[in-house]
């Protein structure tokens, strides 16, 4: 038998098989998510293992209130996971806050720190809720795209002053923001579009026409 696939398909498949989650529980809802482990739920036949390390982990799960004094070392243990990872968001306090929203010492929702994927709200929210947003991220993760991807882009309003063409490069992560006018191979555009081209990550080099 002969499988053909691409490169994204076979790498998102192994990711979302494999999944391993990182514990952060803050406060109640950590309860709800240890037992998705216990064999009522069984999150193994989804490929699911937690971790306590984050540099083994590529999945974060906060369940509970984020305090201004945790921030600093949430952040922290956010920034040693490798890439690519997630971010799945449990209960109301994670999300925004919840019953503590206008508290002076507490982070009205963990994605003023880090980028959020997934939000599962309740307070708390079930066992079976967190199961149903982490099946969500494995469909987010089927529609990565990962790969290193090569354009020629032909800026329209630089054609008249000698420059042809410009070679982008540049690595597309599963949360990164797809340009709708980037399509493989040759590309008409003009430079007023694209402004922001650092935001993307892109490295250019430009060719000078003969």
């Amino acid at each position: 038998m002969l499988c053909i696939t691409t490169l994204d398909k076979l790498a998102n498949w192994g990711r979302q098989s494999s999944m391993y989650p990182m514990t952060f529980g803050l406060a109640c809802c950590a309860v709800e998510m240890m037992q998705i482990a216990g064999p009522r739920y069984d999150q193994d036949r989804f490929g699911f293992m937690f971790r306590a390390s984050p540099r083994q982990s590529d999945v974060m799960i906060v369940a509970g209130t984020v305090t201004n004094k945790m921030a600093p070392a949430f952040r922290q243990v956010y920034d040693q996971m490798p890439e690519p990872r997630w971010v799945i968001s449990m209960g109301s306090c994670a999300n925004g806050g919840g019953y503590y929203h206008y508290s002076y010492s507490v982070v009205r929702g963990c994605d003023r720190l880090v980028p959020v994927d997934i939000y599962v709200p309740g307070c708390p929210p079930t066992s079976e809720a967190l199961l149903y947003g982490m099946m969500q991220l494995q469909r987010k993760m089927r529609q990565g795209r990962t790969s290193r991807m090569w354009y020629l882009v032909v800026y329209l309003d630089e054609v008249s002053r000698g420059i042809t063409a410009s070679v982008v490069q540049f690595m597309v992560s599963s949360d990164a923001f797809f340009p709708p006018y980037c399509k493989p191979g040759i590309i008409g555009l003009s430079k007023s579009r694209i402004r922001d081209e650092d935001r993307f990550g892109w490295r250019r080099e430009t060719l000078r026409g003969k």
